[in-house]
């Protein structure tokens, strides 16, 4: 299964240079907005949800905008880092592990209801007999997400090494599946627990993919700082108030729901919101650059 992921991640790596290099080193026109998101669930459906949301930022902004997603966290910082995206739907670790090496800036991020961002991680599993929380994932099958996913591996490293877990030498570990691919897992039986968004679990919930009868949250994080919508910040002044003002008025619906978190609506976001995970991803020895595939 790992070689199968290591795999379809090169191949969708190259699918997304060969994307990103056609739309070239800069954004060739200040009537387009190159577009990148980070795809958590099923590639084709992100690419068909953020389609929509793409031609939405359109209307609002009378601009053109070029869509690529991806589920390789690198290759969408590479295209901000390298002036081939203009704009993105990042997740949180993916935004502060980017933000030191290249100009970008927090524009908008999801909120609930409420006004209030975020989302959790979950542990996930059918052996709820056996698992109740992170120490009881010794000796069992686990699965953990991409080491750029701040739900699907940075809090449940926190979480495991607080309880005196080293997933390493104390699970049989599957990593590097994306969310859905994780949830899958589980209820399939081919692993006994996985880490998972909470957006992701409970969508997969309510499309009937997971019976939570028999799929159990056994923990819960606390509240993540919310996944950001970020943009180059040597965009043109004007033109990066006026994509940021398109994306606060971003609406979405139960269909097409926005953003990483799956939300309705947008709020506005500081950079020092993300302190937290910074404060984390450093304790992880967490750097861009160490995450390419190679």
């Amino acid at each position: 299964m790992n070689r199968f992921r290591a795999l379809l991640g090169v191949l969708l790596a190259l699918c997304l240079g060969i994307l990103l290099t056609s739309c070239g080193s800069q954004s060739s026109s200040t009537n387009t907005i190159k577009l990148g998101a980070i795809a958590t669930g099923s590639a084709p459906e992100e690419q068909a949800r953020y389609q929509k949301i793409a031609d939405q930022l359109a209307q609002k902004t009378g601009m053109k905008v070029d869509l690529v997603t991806s589920t390789d966290y690198y290759a969408i910082a590479e295209g901000l880092r390298g002036g081939k995206l203009d704009v993105a739907f990042l997740n949180s670790l993916g935004y502060v592990l980017t933000a030191p090496k290249a100009k970008i800036q927090p524009l908008a991020v999801g909120v609930d209801n409420t006004g209030q961002p975020g989302y959790y991680s979950y542990l996930i599993t059918k052996k709820r007999d056996e698992i109740k929380g992170p120490a009881d994932v010794k000796g069992h099958t686990l699965a953990i997400a991409n080491k750029l996913s701040t739900s699907g591996y940075l809090f449940p490293l926190r979480a495991m090494q607080a309880a005196g877990v080293n997933s390493q030498k104390d699970t049989t570990l599957s990593a590097g599946g994306n969310h859905a691919a994780n949830i899958l897992a589980v209820a399939s039986g081919q692993v006994d627990a996985a880490f998972v968004d909470s957006v992701e679990f409970e969508a997969a919930v309510k499309k009937g993919r997971v019976n939570p009868d028999e799929v159990s949250v056994v923990w819960k994080s606390d509240r993540i700082s919310g996944s950001p919508v970020v943009a180059r910040s040597d965009l043109p002044a004007d033109r990066l108030e006026k994509i940021k003002q398109a994306v606060l008025g971003l609406t979405g619906t139960a269909e097409t729901p926005l953003g990483v978190e799956k939300t309705m609506k947008m709020g506005e976001v500081e950079d020092s919101d993300y302190d937290p995970i910074r404060a984390l991803a450093k304790q992880a020895g967490l750097s861009v650059d160490d995450l390419e595939q190679k």
